[in-house]
């Protein structure tokens, strides 16, 4: 067969050549385009121009490498413009945070009001954060409110849980504390998992939103939200089972009842701590491992003893999590450790493995110093 141009091999080779050429000089266009549209300040593609950059999309889009959208978000885009306010939620945050998207700061929360207004409880729950911490976004709260109640009539925990706190502080609707601290606790008995149990217990701790401060409601709030499996519950009473709250000690000392205030249980406190550290809660690993360094003891006569080699196993899980990798703590413990104690605590790490809430729950966990004795059983859900 003669050899033409075609199929001579240096032909194929500058083919190929080219092909690759091409897509380079692709992805650098498609990069420039977005770097162009992250460097201003409008994208076009908030809710009031988003149709009409699309429509100027629609060819460029068609090739993936040249469309200045990630992939996925021109379709995303579409079904935003068309009304589907989970997208609109999804690419609100994407240009918010410039993920696969021009950052627009202004056009992603053009996006997200459009959602909360549309009744989406995590868009409006996302709004409401950002105008109590002073940012100025353009959303109808009358339009959020009157939707979320809607839904929360109906019977939608998570409408009644976002409804809640804008009723405590008159956003959107007349300011009603009572009636939203009762929708707050309607949502948390009705659900199912601890997270709403969870954000009531935090109402009632900090006491702001219109409900006053209450530490044993909180406490109380909190024991539920850990029955259901949160893990920063247990963490939380963990801390809470161990100290007196100041602002009660305060309190007490005014009134001249020094004596009444809320009395730590140094058991109650190990115990939630262990729950929550068997199932990879890195703060309870960190807090037992300091726990585990000292003699521990209430007013009620509880004594938790130390033991070095339980707390450097329970600090080097914590400090998997850089934010608990603390060299202080871990030279408090391992030069008290021999080289046995140290391989011990090294094949026990090594070997571990976080459990599910059901598994945790199975577990009988022991009392430092307390022989035979075991933590209380998880209060029922």
């Amino acid at each position: 067969m003669p050899v033409t141009t075609e199929t001579h091999p240096a032909f194929a080779m500058i083919q190929t050549m080219s092909g690759k050429l091409v897509r380079i000089l692709s992805g650098a266009l498609a990069a420039l385009l977005l770097l162009v549209g992250t460097a201003r300040a409008d994208s076009g593609l908030g809710p009031a121009t988003a149709e009409s950059t699309l429509g100027g999309l629609k060819y460029q889009c068609a090739l993936q490498v040249m469309c200045p959208l990630g992939e996925g978000k021109y379709d995303m885009l579409k079904r935003a413009i068309a009304g589907d306010r989970v997208d609109q939620l999804l690419f609100g945050l994407a240009l918010v945070d410039g993920r696969d998207v021009p950052r627009d700061d202004a056009a992603g929360k053009g996006w997200i009001a459009k959602a909360a207004e549309a009744g989406h409880p995590a868009a409006a729950e996302w709004i409401q954060h950002r105008l109590r911490n002073g940012e100025e976004v353009e959303v109808d709260e009358t339009k959020v409110a009157t939707v979320l109640k809607r839904q929360a009539d109906a019977g939608d925990i998570e409408s009644m849980r976002v409804l809640a706190p804008m009723m405590m502080g008159g956003r959107g609707l007349a300011k009603d504390p009572p009636a939203g601290i009762a929708l707050l606790r309607k949502a948390g008995e009705q659900s199912k998992d601890g997270y709403v149990a969870y954000q009531i217990a935090e109402l009632f701790l900090i006491g702001t939103n219109g409900m006053p401060h209450d530490h044993e409601e909180a406490m109380r709030w909190y024991t539920i939200a850990a029955s259901r499996g949160h893990i920063f519950s247990m963490e939380t009473l963990g801390g809470l089972w161990e100290n007196v709250p100041i602002n009660d000690l305060v309190a007490a000392m005014r009134s001249g009842q020094p004596d009444n205030v809320f009395k730590p249980d140094i058991v109650q406190s190990y115990c939630w701590r262990m729950r929550a550290a068997l199932m990879g809660g890195r703060l309870a690993q960190y807090e037992l491992a300091q726990m585990l360094t000292r003699r521990s003891s209430d007013s009620r006569g509880n004594v938790i003893e130390p033991d070095l080699v339980e707390a450097d196993v329970w600090f080097r899980l914590g400090a998997r999590s850089a934010t608990y990798n603390n060299t202080q703590v871990r030279a408090h413990i391992e030069p008290e450790l021999t080289t046995a104690q140290l391989d011990k605590v090294k094949q026990r790490v090594a070997a571990w493995h976080d459990l599910n809430f059901t598994e945790m729950k199975a577990v009988a966990l022991p009392i430092p110093g307390k022989e035979g004795q075991t933590c209380p059983p998880m209060p029922p859900s």
